[in-house]
Order: structure tokens, then C-alpha cells, then sequence
């Protein structure tokens, strides 16, 4: 028996390093199961009787193998073979039976090759960010990129990582804003900081961290610091002024009131109350956002103040005078 075949057209990713080559036997066909066969690097040139002669050569890559055997070969010669014939992209091999002068030494042969290679791993491109500018609107704050504090600028900070490593992200908190907020890693049910890549949400921990994979290049880690709003409540009564009690969260006030601080979108809830002031009686109308339910929950997204307004008539008590029960209506003396 004797075989040749060439090998084209590698697919191999440039720099890979082979680490180990095998040949994979299918022998069929054939009546002696004893015989045995070996496996040769030739020069894939000439005519039949010097192929049959070149494969008979001594640069074996196999030297025996049983034609009922199943196990594919490693072969270090092999391997050898296929690294020097990377740079023209193919190898001629050739396999003759070791018992040629024997009758029933024909056989079927196919031969597969099997390369295991590594490649080295590939630097990715990664931006970390922050959701804000900050005080002064000459950069985007900072941020702790696996130890070292960096100042994060206006577009963000890029810098490269090896696919497979480890990459530690920590916010910074708190921080103030170029809007004259601070910002705060919040970890309450409601409107909550995160980690979002690209967008999407990553993580909830002020630190993050991950082992960077390939398709990390490109993308853009965000960290979603949230702004301490400070709104106030206030009355307003026509002809008096912003004086009186209003509740804040159910507690009782002098109205203006104090700010409060609130992470942005959490709740406040303010109540106008009826109120008696200098003689007039003055009930509650409406919210500054056209609300008329006299407690109302806020979700502040920015400092503000909430206003509750008021209607007003004299009062009657202990004067003997009589109103109508509609507002606008005059006194009756």
C-alpha cells in the first residue's frame, strides 16, 4: 500500500504557537488486521515510482501503526513538519505499508489532521465613565480604576486591558456636580446607583469588579451617581405672604421651611393644612403642580420649591358675622 496527499491553505490565526499535532487514521478495507503502516513527510514532486520511492524516505512522521488500530497519533515530528511549512501553506505526506511485499497488505487509508494551538489573548479598548460633569465642567469627576485614582475626563477615560484579566471599577462618593448637586452612590430601593455598560445594566455595588472578556472592546462602563435634590414647601396665602404651618413628611413646619435632602426621584410628601390667620380663614386650594389633594407625594428630579395655595374669607368666630357658603359672596353684618 502506499499513499500521498498535501495539506493547503492552512487556517491558522496569526499568532497562534501550535502546541501539538496528531493524525487520525481510518483504515479500511483491508484483510490483514496485523499489518502495520508508516506515515512520512515528502516532497509531493516526481513521477508514481518516485513518489512511491520518496515515501519511503526517513523523514518519518509515523513510524508504525496497526491498520486496526483507532487512536489518533501524536506526533512531534509532525508538529515540527506543519510550523515549517507555515510560511508556503503546504505539506505533502505520504504512508507506506511496512509489509509491502505481501499480498494482503492493501488497504484504504484516510488520514485527518489535528492542530491544537493557543493564541495569545488580545488587548481590548475600555471606557470608564461617570453620569455627570463635575464642579468647574472641566472633567467628568473621578473614578478608582483597579487601585488608582483617575480623573475621568470630559469624553471619559480610555485605556487598554488583556482579554482575561481581572478589572476593578470603584465609584467615588460623594461628589459634586457642575449643576451645584451632590452625587452619591445611593443603595435604596428607589431610583438606585449602578454599574451600566454600553447602556445596560451591570451591577449594583459602588465596586465592580469583572474578568474582561473580547467583547468588552469598544464599550463605554458608566457609573450612575445619583444627585441630592433639596426641595423646601411653602404656603401661599393671597394678601399674607408665605407664613403659616404646612407638614413635611407628616411633621409640622414654619412655612417657608427648611430644605430637604432627597436622592433624586425618592419621595416627599407635603400637607396644607386649613389655617387661621389675623381673622381670615384660609383653605387649601391647589399644589404648584395643579394637584388638589391637600397631602400629595413629590418625586424631585432637581431643587425645588412646592408650593401649596390658598383660598381665603374672614372668619366668623366669635363675631357675630354670617358668610354665604360659596366664596366671593359678600358679608352680612
Amino acid at each position: 500500500m502506499a499513499f500521498s496527499a498535501f495539506i493547503p491553505s492552512w487556517n491558522y490565526p496569526i499568532k497562534a504557537t501550535i502546541t501539538q499535532a496528531q493524525l487520525q487514521f481510518f483504515v479500511n478495507q483491508y484483510q490483514c488486521s496485523t499489518c502495520s503502516l508508516k506515515v512520512t513527510k515528502t516532497t509531493g514532486q516526481g513521477s508514481y515510482g518516485q513518489l512511491w520511492a520518496n515515501i519511503s524516505n526517513t523523514n518519518t512522521i509515523v513510524s508504525s501503526y496497526r491498520y486496526d488500530s483507532s487512536t489518533p497519533v501524536i506526533s512531534a515530528a509532525l508538529k515540527d513538519a506543519i510550523i515549517a511549512a507555515l510560511s508556503s501553506g503546504t505539506l505533502y505526506l505520504g504512508s507506506l505499508s511496512l509489509v509491502e511485499g505481501a499480498n494482503n497488505s492493501y488497504a484504504s487509508l484516510e488520514l485527518r489532521l489535528i492542530v491544537d494551538y493557543t493564541v495569545p489573548p488580545s488587548n481590548v479598548s475600555i471606557t470608564a465613565d461617570n453620569n455627570f460633569t463635575a464642579a468647574g465642567g472641566s472633567n467628568h469627576g473621578t473614578m478608582v480604576i483597579d487601585g488608582v485614582n483617575q480623573t475621568i475626563p470630559l469624553t471619559g477615560y480610555t485605556f487598554s486591558k488583556t482579554v482575561g484579566q481581572n478589572l476593578t471599577l470603584s465609584a467615588n462618593s460623594p461628589q459634586n456636580d457642575n449643576q451645584g448637586y451632590q452625587r452619591i452612590w445611593h443603595t435604596g430601593a428607589t431610583n438606585p446607583s449602578n454599574w451600566t455598560r454600553n447602556g445596560e445594566f451591570r451591577w449594583s455595588n459602588q465596586t465592580y469588579s469583572f474578568t474582561v472578556a473580547a467583547d468588552d472592546n469598544g464599550k463605554r462602563y458608566v457609573a450612575n451617581l445619583r444627585k441630592i435634590c433639596k426641595p423646601n414647601f411653602q404656603n401661599s396665602f393671597v394678601g399674607a405672604g408665605n407664613g403659616g404651618v404646612i407638614k413635611v413628611n407628616n411633621t409640622p413646619y414654619i412655612s417657608p421651611t427648611i430644605q430637604f435632602n432627597v436622592i433624586e426621584l425618592n419621595s416627599i410628601s407635603g400637607t396644607a393644612l386649613y389655617q387661621v390667620i389675623n381673622g381670615i380663614e384660609y383653605t387649601f386650594f391647589q399644589w404648584s403642580d395643579g394637584s388638589t389633594n391637600a397631602t400629595k407625594t413629590f418625586n424631585p428630579s432637581s431643587t425645588q420649591t412646592y408650593t401649596a395655595y390658598f383660598t381665603s374669607k374672614p372668619s366668623t368666630a366669635n363675631r357675630n358675622l354670617h358668610t354665604g357658603t360659596n366664596y366671593g359672596q359678600p358679608i352680612v353684618l
